[in-house]
């Protein structure tokens, strides 16, 4: 009986509010995925490796990459008229490689660029682009 007692104010205890009320936690600021445009080929290519290396990587030492709103800009004026596009969305906080915001294109802009291979878990969503 008394076990059974003690249990009981025990299990109270734990369902008992604090006497204060805890201020809420803040979400933590998530990181705005950036994107890159390249071939389903070379998209198949990456899988097969396991991580995405594009040409530019070799020529000028980093992978181009743009912000949501640069993307169809830097389609219209690099891909016109291709068919065989896919678009990656990069969660920049699961890249392996420094992301540098450089200057390019016109105007003002600044362009993340991925100073190191693509690694396949830090690509969050993969949309083939209609013509």
């Amino acid at each position: 009986r008394c076990a059974s007692s003690y249990g009981s104010a025990r299990q109270d205890r734990h369902l008992a509010r604090p006497p204060f009320s805890a201020p809420p936690l803040e979400r933590p600021t998530v990181a705005e995925p950036i994107f890159h445009l390249c071939t389903i080929d070379a998209w198949n290519h990456a899988q097969l490796a396991g991580s995405y290396q594009a040409d530019s990587l070799h020529t000028e030492g980093f992978i181009h990459c743009s912000t949501n709103e640069q993307w169809p800009h830097v389609r219209r004026a690099r891909f016109a008229g291709r068919d065989d596009l896919v678009l990656l969305a990069i969660d920049p906080e699961l890249l392996r490689w420094p992301v540098v915001w450089e200057p390019g294109g016109e105007g003002n802009q600044v362009f993340p660029h991925v100073y190191g291979p693509l690694n396949l878990d830090a690509v969050i969503s993969v949309q083939i682009l209609p013509t």
